[in-house]
């Protein structure tokens, strides 16, 4: 009897089990600018204290939209060091986006911008994810 009533209690609690240790995900879009200006077609990645990052890339208007695996939009909620990268976020980007990128590269304000803000170690960009959906400007000046 005691055998079953186990066996009864975990079905009925199982569910509840499931929901723990899932990844709380807030939704993150913005725009990045210079000098209140767009900058388009620039990889945008927040990293997370513990955990996965989240990518997205810049539209031709600056905006973006991240995205934490292939069917979940958004960021860990929680504290994230930010910075950018002048090269595709994803593989199908990486075609449509090559030539474009080697244009981008000789720009001088993108050097700049990529020189200040290109690399994790010394990024001084950090914001905080919240798990409702939040709109986070990168004004890389």
């Amino acid at each position: 009897m005691s055998t079953r009533f186990a066996f009864a209690s975990l079905i009925v609690l199982l569910p509840l089990f499931a929901g723990c240790g899932g990844e709380s995900v807030g939704p993150v879009t913005g725009t990045v600018t210079h000098r209140g200006k767009p900058v388009p077609e620039i990889g945008v990645i927040f990293v997370p204290e513990k955990g996965q990052p989240s990518r997205g890339l810049s539209d031709e208007n600056g905006h973006y939209v991240l995205r934490y695996q292939a069917d979940k939009d958004g960021a860990l909620v929680g504290k994230h060091k930010v910075w950018v990268q002048l090269r595709p976020t994803s593989p199908k980007d990486e075609k449509a986006l090559q030539v474009r990128i080697a244009k981008l590269a000789q720009d001088p304000t993108i050097k700049r911008i990529v020189e200040k803000y290109g690399n994790y170690e010394t990024t001084p960009l950090a914001f905080d994810v919240k798990s409702s959906a939040q709109v986070i400007d990168l004004p890389l000046d």
